[in-house]
């Protein structure tokens, strides 16, 4: 069973969760952060397993919400997921700000302000037909993920060939996602770009995501860059150390 993700503002919960409500009735399962998003990495993980396996993201815009570090983080992510579905729902009569408009461009909008009864119906009816649609091609969420990691560093630069340095890379990876090293197998290294595509456990793929969204540097300290699971769009950077 999939899932609808709710991306908004915690100044927005009082109309959110009357929307939320109109949709649980319908039979939707709904995953919202009731708390925001807290600064914990375990929290930060179930957020992007939230994204990544949901249904539907969507995303209530608000003054409130654009201006959210948070919200634009769940919008990213959802933009790079596998089979994005993502639908727009305007709290306020606003223009969309200008670093959300590509990510948005094409995407299925309600306004709720001027009429509520009619958006909550349209929106219930338009999640319905998708979960409906998905329902009859769910297959088991896969027990493996493959890791496309982008590396930077003369350190890194002969990585292919160089066993010692795969293995700590490999320790690395285990230690920061919780993994026995075993299970992290490098299937391939392009050398010219230092892209290495590491085959690992969903769990610790999604641990390593979840890094890119705390203020964590250890990744770019190790030399990684971006990543991204191989199949979706975009890489995601990772944070990077900041400058004295």
């Amino acid at each position: 069973m999939g899932h609808v993700f709710i991306s908004y503002s915690r100044q927005d919960i009082e109309v959110v969760a009357a929307i939320v409500e109109e949709l649980e009735e319908a039979g939707l399962d709904i995953w919202i952060d009731r708390d925001d998003m807290k600064a914990g990495h375990q929290w930060r993980l179930q957020i992007v397993k939230a994204i990544d396996t949901a249904d539907s993201f969507v995303l209530h815009l608000s003054p409130a919400a654009a201006a959210s570090k948070n919200v634009r983080k769940e919008l990213d992510l959802a933009e790079n997921a596998t089979d994005p579905f993502m639908l727009l729902v305007m709290l306020a009569e606003m223009d969309i700000p200008a670093e959300m408009r590509y990510q948005l461009a094409g995407t299925q909008f309600i306004s709720v302000f001027d009429d509520p009864i009619s958006s909550y119906q349209e929106l219930r009816q338009i999640l319905l037909e998708r979960k409906e649609e998905l329902d009859k091609e769910r297959q088991e969420p896969a027990l493996q993920r493959e890791v496309e990691l982008i590396i930077q560093g003369d350190a890194l630069a002969d990585l292919d060939g160089d066993k010692q340095a795969q293995a700590q890379l490999q320790a690395f990876l285990a230690q920061l996602t919780n993994t026995n090293p075993d299970e992290l197998i490098i299937t391939r290294i392009e050398e010219d770009s230092i892209h290495v595509f590491i085959q690992m456990p969903s769990d610790a793929a999604y641990a390593l995501k979840a890094h890119t969204l705390g203020e964590s540097c250890q990744l770019a300290k190790a030399g990684i860059i971006k990543l991204r699971f191989v199949g979706d769009k975009k890489f995601i950077s990772t944070p990077k150390p900041s400058t004295p």
